[in-house]
């Protein structure tokens, strides 16, 4: 029964049309002290900013990935996305679903660790990597012409405790970014962000210590177990039925 499907499609559209819709504006932007009586040139400025960043996200992927994100926080309670730079689009996000990431977070609540595991083929990692940069076995696989087959890749995104504040190269910016290949001793890459470029965000917490959220799918999961349940029933009795079992030839 596809009805729990439909409901979550409800949901999410109705979240991605009342807070982040693509047809109206949904943000401003202004000073945190003075907003009002502004001078006429900042205003101006603000304005021309505004629409420069609608216009970003609109040429990007962002509408499509926050329309997943809000599926994934009611259905499981915890939405996960990362938005990165690109050359092209100035932005690009890259969503991921329950299962495929793991977070941590301060004593103040709030999320600052990110980690996954994912695969990517030879030939993948290194034309993003770089030759220099794999591993032996990665590098004799692509000699060999061997570039479809999957490496284990770790990613993590953290506070960068050994920084220096007076530098701001990417080694030394408040977090730091890190991929490794499985089995590697030394980092694919390693970069930095000025702010979490992570967007987690949980439908609800009951406990203080609770890093991931709850959501209403699993309020909802009992009704939806039943539901099915009564469904296949149902058409086990039909078929009994249309088709009842004789006893003749």
């Amino acid at each position: 029964d596809s009805t729990p499907r439909q409901a979550v499609a409800i949901l999410s559209s109705g979240m991605q049309s009342g807070i982040t819709s693509p047809s109206r504006s949904w943000f401003n932007l202004g000073l945190s002290v003075g907003m009002r009586n502004l001078p006429n040139d900042i205003e101006v400025w603000l304005s021309n900013i505004k629409h420069l960043l609608e216009d970003i996200i609109a040429s990007s992927n962002l509408y499509q990935s926050l329309h997943q994100i809000y599926e994934e926080t009611a259905t499981y309670g915890t939405g996960c996305m990362i938005i990165d730079r690109d050359f092209e689009n100035v932005v690009h996000a890259t969503t991921f679903t329950a299962g495929e990431y793991v977070l941590g977070k301060t004593a103040s609540d709030k999320i600052d660790t990110f980690g996954r595991e994912f695969t990517k083929t030879v030939g993948e990692l290194v034309e993003e990597f770089g030759i220099e940069n794999v591993t032996d076995g990665v590098r004799k696989q692509h000699e060999r012409g061997e570039v479809d087959n999957n490496v284990n890749v770790y990613h993590m995104i953290l506070p960068n405790t050994k920084r220096n504040p007076q530098k701001i190269d990417n080694q030394n910016m408040p977090f730091v970014s890190v991929y490794w290949e499985e089995g590697g001793k030394q980092p694919l890459r390693t970069g930095g962000y000025k702010f979490f470029p992570v967007i987690c965000p949980r439908w609800r917490t009951k406990a203080s210590s609770d890093i991931y959220g709850m959501g209403i799918g699993q309020e909802v999961l009992g009704d939806v177990k039943m539901l099915q349940k009564m469904n296949q029933e149902k058409l086990i009795a039909l078929a009994k039925i249309t088709r009842p079992p004789l006893q003749v030839s």
